[in-house]
């Protein structure tokens, strides 16, 4: 399993997607979370956009790289954790997502901490939402960060909003980091005053 995975690995490095996933298959079906993840994540490049009925509505059949995306979620693969939350997010399944995304986050994720917060703000449960762009912040994500700032800011606590506008520019990326930047300078001149 572990020499299918490293082939198919090497085999997506030189662009030979036909013996990667071959390789990944042979890997994932012996209980390769690394693997599934892999072949999922090749196989969604692949992906046609979603088949819809005549009234618009998505059809809810889910495709192979879902199957592969949760299984290696079951098997606690976070990254996949994230996807698979991001799939049932999509689909306006915030139950699905949620699940997949806290599960992500207890095990580490800051992804899955900071998708949560947004899930979360979005539905209405803007202090759990702030617990989870914390923890996902103070692991290093910065439009976690930027989202402490903006909330603190609008709660009118300055002071805190500055100090978390100055770690997302610390984080970035740069169009966060860029954002962040102008809120933290707007923040100082108005405490300032």
């Amino acid at each position: 399993t572990e020499a299918a995975l490293q082939v198919g690995i090497a085999r997506l490095r030189e662009g030979d997607e036909r013996a990667a996933e071959r390789n990944l298959r042979c890997a994932a079906g012996g209980g390769s979370a690394e693997a599934a993840y892999r072949l999922a994540s090749l196989l969604d490049v692949r992906r046609p956009p979603e088949a819809r009925h005549e009234l618009g509505e998505p059809v809810v059949r889910r495709s192979e790289c879902e199957e592969w995306y949760e299984r290696a979620a079951e098997h606690g693969h976070r990254r996949a954790q994230v996807r698979v939350g991001m799939l049932a997010a999509a689909r306006g399944d915030v139950v699905e997502a949620a699940r997949w995304y806290r599960e992500a986050a207890e095990a580490g994720s800051r992804n899955g901490a900071f998708n949560l917060g947004l899930l979360l703000a979005r539905e209405g449960s803007e202090p759990e939402a702030a617990l989870w762009w914390r923890r996902a912040a103070d692991a290093g994500h910065g439009r976690a960060a930027l989202r402490l700032a903006l909330l603190h800011t609008r709660r009118g606590d300055l002071v805190e909003g500055q100090k978390w506008a100055s770690r997302a520019v610390e984080l970035g990326p740069a169009e966060v980091a860029e954002r962040a930047a102008r809120l933290r300078d707007a923040l100082r001149q108005e405490l300032s005053a």
